[in-house]
């Protein structure tokens, strides 16, 4: 059992941002976009055409891991994953678009903006949709960027979808109030 006294809503807060945020900054790409057990918004077929059906973004979030620095002051550290996947077109004198893996990892790193504004959503009595905070993107340190990119390359032989990750990782500093 921990002894960490801090709000117990911030959990909620940080992801309930965290995904407005993504859902905001994603949907002109026209990609689906998945919120596991939340919500799945379907491609939008006048952005990507017929080619673009199985194209979307999965959205997940692990934290908020939150650490006590000082009495009743806390690091909050969070890892952003925004998984893609994305059709493979078949086309004859490269008239295919083989570079749309890469433009979906594009958009899923500019959604990665330096801050994420976090803030007390929600219906309860301490959620007033005022701004808690912002998550700041940490940038170097260490021997990886904490803005990454991974191609995961085809899912099959006979697949005809490949798949990406970016991550991103963020950090705020909050009081318990």
């Amino acid at each position: 059992m921990s002894n960490l006294k801090y709000n117990l809503h911030w959990p909620r807060w940080i992801f309930a941002s965290v995904c407005d945020h993504l859902k905001t900054a994603l949907t002109p790409s026209g990609l689906g976009i998945n919120i596991p057990g939340i919500e799945f918004i379907p491609p939008d077929p006048e952005v990507l055409g017929k080619a673009g059906a199985k194209d979307f973004f999965e959205i997940k979030m692990d934290g908020p891991h939150i650490q006590e620095i000082s009495k009743g002051y806390f690091r909050v550290y969070i890892e952003i994953s925004i998984l893609i996947q994305s059709q493979i077109e078949d086309g004859l004198n490269n008239a295919g678009d083989f570079h749309r893996l890469y433009r979906d990892i594009g958009y899923a790193q500019l959604a990665c903006s330096p801050c994420v504004h976090v803030y007390k959503y929600g219906d309860g009595t301490d959620d007033d949709n005022t701004q808690l905070d912002c998550l700041k993107l940490i940038y170097g340190g260490g021997f990886r960027n904490k803005l990454e990119a991974n191609n995961f390359g085809q899912t099959g032989p006979s697949e005809r979808l490949q798949q990406a990750a970016v991550e991103g990782h963020y950090e705020m500093y909050l009081c318990d109030e």
